[in-house]
């Protein structure tokens, strides 16, 4: 029997784990995945809403990947700190890198460092439990939030401004954000869009949510011209239909007001010592001419975008965000053979839903197998995979495991599946904890 082959997956999100279950169910390849959190399964950890938690149940999808034989998992370990991208290259037949888009796209417009002016990624890296994130406070002093905006993204942070913190005891959110968010006076929160009701990005599922919030009513603004471009020809299911059916609506007694606005572009952020304000221009304009727009901010999330960001050793497209690459094998543009390949958001950009990496995820597994099937690989048997002796303080998946048990037991206190762990240093120690005892 010919040796086995190995391949190296950096990035435990969908679409990493995707293309490690189809390597190895698939083509029988034995697959070690590179995670630089103690936690895998990427944005459907870190980045779905806490309140969808029906798309959460997914992670036990992603879970039985990480069991399948021939699949390791190696956390917290992460690619230039612990090992470099040229030593995968040397241990193991291919590497393939599913890193996402960490990066965001900025406002690009004066007062945009303000205080109080943050990336909507940012909001949702705290509210979701990232250890990174840093701990967001103020909430009470916060009356009137804008996010700007017009995806999915900026329809998850409005929702979670919009509901109390009694709706988010059933879902994972850290006791610390609960708390927090406890403690918001928000009152009104703006989403506003550049294009009109016809052209948004959101999902049609995720905007209906929005009028059945328990906490908030809805209210749509719009110039004529919106208004006129929102009623659908037909009487078919559509964002522009449903914003039309809010306008007019009677609003009610509900503690907090859900705006959406049309047809503007960010203009300038204003305050002295934090933001105070945000002024829009009717898109078309020049910025700052014609009719603005004030509204009153003490809070302002960009939600404008990710981006993805440079890997160490791999060509960049700065303008898309993405290695540049021809079904997943990376495109040096010099003709070199490469042993490199990208799956998801830093393949195609920050595009689709987490379904669609599955499919993604095919393709590029597609190419990576046929590429060594012809040749363009290590001689087989002379890869030599990673062992966690070599790469420092490992998270495997009896680590993860314990991390696993632990948000499960805190859940149980709160009527959640789970409740995170959001401290570096605590899900290190629950994972040293848990291997030692192993």
């Amino acid at each position: 029997m010919l040796p086995q082959r190995h391949v190296a997956v950096v990035g435990a999100g969908p679409s990493g784990l995707y293309t490690a279950q189809t390597l190895a169910r698939t083509y029988g390849m034995a697959v070690d995945v590179f995670e630089r959190l103690p936690a895998p399964y990427g944005l459907l950890r870190y980045g779905v809403a806490p309140d969808h938690l029906r798309m959460k149940k997914l992670t036990a999808v992603l879970e039985k990947v990480l069991q399948l034989p021939g699949v390791r998992f190696f956390g917290n370990v992460e690619i230039g700190r612990d090992i470099t991208g040229e030593e995968l290259g040397a241990r193991y037949d291919a590497v393939v890198y599913a890193v996402g888009a960490s990066g965001h796209r900025a406002l690009d417009v004066p007062g945009e460092t303000l205080p109080g002016v943050h990336p909507a990624t940012d909001f949702v890296s705290w509210y979701s439990g990232h250890p990174d994130a840093d701990l967001f406070t103020g909430l009470d002093a916060v009356r009137s939030a804008v996010v700007v905006g017009a995806g999915n993204v900026a329809l998850d942070v409005a929702r979670v401004l919009a509901r109390s913190a009694q709706e988010l005891t059933v879902s994972d959110v850290p006791d610390r954000v609960l708390e927090e968010l406890a403690h918001s006076t928000v009152r009104d929160i703006h989403v506003v869009a550049r294009r009109g009701p016809d052209e948004v990005k959101f999902t049609l599922k995720e905007l209906t949510e929005m009028g059945d919030l328990a906490n908030a009513d809805v209210r749509v603004h719009a110039d004529n011209r919106t208004a006129a471009a929102a009623r659908p020809a037909s009487g078919e299911a559509t964002c522009a239909a449903v914003l039309d059916g809010w306008r007019g609506r009677e609003m009610s007694s509900k503690p907090r007001t859900v705006h959406f606005h049309f047809g503007l572009s960010l203009a300038r952020i204003e305050g002295t010592s934090r933001v105070e304000r945000a002024v829009f221009a009717p898109t078309g304009s020049s910025l700052g001419g014609g009719r603005e727009t004030v509204l009153p901010a003490q809070l302002l999330l960009g939600a404008v975008g990710s981006h993805g960001r440079p890997v160490p050793g791999l060509p960049f497209d700065e303008r898309r965000g993405v290695v540049p690459n021809v079904d997943g094998r990376v495109d040096r543009c010099d003709g070199a053979t490469s042993r490199e390949y990208v799956v998801g958001w830093i393949k195609r950009g920050p595009t689709g839903v987490i379904g669609t990496n599955r499919a993604d995820a095919l393709v590029t597994a597609a190419t990576l197998a046929a590429d060594l099937e012809n040749g363009a690989a290590l001689p087989r048997g002379r890869a030599r995979p990673m062992t966690a002796g070599e790469l420092g303080t490992v998270v495997d998946w009896t680590g993860w495991s314990g991390i696993d048990a632990a948000e499960v037991a805190r859940g149980a206190l709160r009527s959640a599946a789970r409740v995170k762990v959001d401290a570096w240093t605590e899900m290190l120690a629950v994972a040293r904890g848990v291997s030692a005892g192993a």
